[in-house]
């Protein structure tokens, strides 16, 4: 064969192989294209659900913010049964002192009402008997205070 023919058959590969490599390249240009546009739409895939999972760790944060709430509130309405019994007992004994100051101060009037009561204005006391009750009564409203 002749370097003419030989050349020839050369070119024809060469131009073969040229097209062969401008059709790859235009489908590799293509699916570079593609995979660009993929990869902005996964970026925004990604982007989007790092949203979302932020978006419910603040709806988490503050839900459990208002569940402590709740259960402070909750607290306060049902209230601690030691503290509740606390109160009662203080409120029974505070009654209870009160009854008893009230009821010896009535006492003390009742008293005091019966020595006006027996007393003459000019001679004084008519008999020593209500004197010593006040005395008496006047110690125990004393030890009070």
């Amino acid at each position: 064969m002749s370097v003419k023919v030989t050349n020839e058959r050369h070119a024809a590969s060469l131009l073969n192989i040229n097209k062969s490599l401008t059709d790859l390249r235009d489908k590799l240009k293509i699916l570079y294209d593609q995979l660009v546009r993929w990869r902005a739409t996964a970026e925004f895939q990604v982007t989007d659900k790092e949203n979302r999972v932020s978006e419910e760790e603040m709806r988490r944060k503050a839900l459990k913010k208002a569940y402590s709430v709740f259960q402070a509130a909750k607290k306060i309405f049902q209230g601690d049964p030691v503290a509740n019994q606390i109160y009662d007992q203080t409120l029974e004994y505070l009654a209870d002192d009160a009854g008893q100051m009230l009821g010896e101060m009535e006492d003390f009037n009742r008293l005091a009402n019966k020595l006006m009561t027996n007393m003459d204005l000019e001679t004084g006391p008519s008999t020593t008997k209500p004197s010593s009750n006040c005395q008496s009564s006047s110690k125990s409203f004393c030890r009070r205070r």
